[in-house]
């Protein structure tokens, strides 16, 4: 019979509060544009995952399955008129 595998914790035998106040102090060792980068990101991310699918409809109407003949004859005729 094999040994039961142990568990062995991610950063060491500290808890949950102990990683918060090193990363809390840790803080001002982050440069302002990389943090505004950083969270502009999370915003964009965030902001495009709610209103994705409005924009979308606003956009596009049409389900692009639906639109890929009328696009590709437009290319065509764009390509054919060159």
């Amino acid at each position: 019979m094999t040994p039961r595998p142990r568990r062995v914790p991610a950063y060491g035998c500290a808890g949950f509060f102990e990683r918060l106040w090193d990363f809390v102090t840790q803080l001002d060792d982050v440069s302002g544009d990389t943090l505004a980068v950083g969270l502009g990101s999370l915003v964009l991310v965030l902001a495009i995952k709610r209103y994705a699918r409005d924009l979308l409809s606003r956009v596009a109407p049409e389900s692009p399955v639906r639109a890929y003949p009328t696009v590709r004859a437009a290319v065509a005729d764009l390509t054919r008129s060159s």
